[in-house]
């Protein structure tokens, strides 16, 4: 193999999101416009009328991720006639162990990477009494009381990303959480409302225009294998 084929081969590594200079718009090739222009233009329509869910789907290194790192640069520094949006991406593999996952490490790793987002990109602190309630029985599988913030929603990325790795923390969240699913679900939602309610009070910058709204982007979800311990 030459050596420009070996640079061109470790260039390209199918499990990361082209970076903007490497994107490439394959519209044209694929008969129907790129997932950013669809998503949004589908977004403009639904802004007043309620929620909008999106499935995206392909083969490994088809260019799902770069389509939804294209997504979450559409929505934040949107075209001129495109709402503006708060996007927060959630990899699940950086939480999930593929072959063992439940609903409540899902719910998790979507709450955690809310406030984490909002944390960094936009300087919001999101606080919920149901969680941090939760969290005194849970904070023994995690790790040290020392790494909590005081007031931080207490779920910290690294804490949550541990569940990954360790199955049998895995199984005692699971069983603390299961049983209170419903108040679980519940205050998750009033987590949601309150992040929504946030980013639209979000300082606009000079020549810009106000969050509309905040859209979750689910990455990697296809590579989750098994759910609930049910078969492959």
């Amino acid at each position: 193999m030459s050596d420009i084929l070996k640079k061109l081969y470790n260039a390209c590594d199918p499990w990361k999101p082209a970076p903007p200079e490497h994107y490439l718009d394959c519209s044209e090739a694929r008969g129907s416009g790129a997932l950013a222009q669809t998503f949004v233009r589908h977004l403009s329509r639904a802004m007043s009328n309620g929620y909008l869910r999106f499935l995206f789907s392909g083969h490994v290194g088809c260019g799902k991720s770069s389509e939804l790192e294209q997504l979450r640069q559409a929505l934040a520094c949107p075209a001129p006639d495109a709402p503006r949006c708060f996007p927060v991406v959630v990899n699940v593999t950086q939480y999930l162990d593929e072959y063992d996952v439940a609903v409540p490490d899902f719910l998790l790793a979507v709450v955690t990477e809310l406030a984490g987002t909002l944390r960094r990109h936009a300087g919001v602190e999101l606080k919920d009494s149901y969680l941090h309630k939760r969290f005194d029985e849970l904070k023994q599988f995690f790790l040290s009381d020392v790494e909590i913030n005081e007031g931080e929603l207490p779920f910290g990325s690294v804490k949550v990303q541990r569940l990954k790795r360790d199955p049998d923390a895995r199984r005692r969240v699971r069983e603390a959480l299961q049983p209170r699913m419903g108040p679980f679900l519940e205050e998750i939602n009033t987590v949601l409302v309150e992040a929504r309610l946030a980013v639209k009070k979000l300082a606009v910058p000079p020549g810009g225009q106000p969050y509309q709204d905040l859209v979750l982007i689910l990455d990697n979800l296809e590579n989750v294998r098994q759910v609930d311990g049910k078969e492959e």
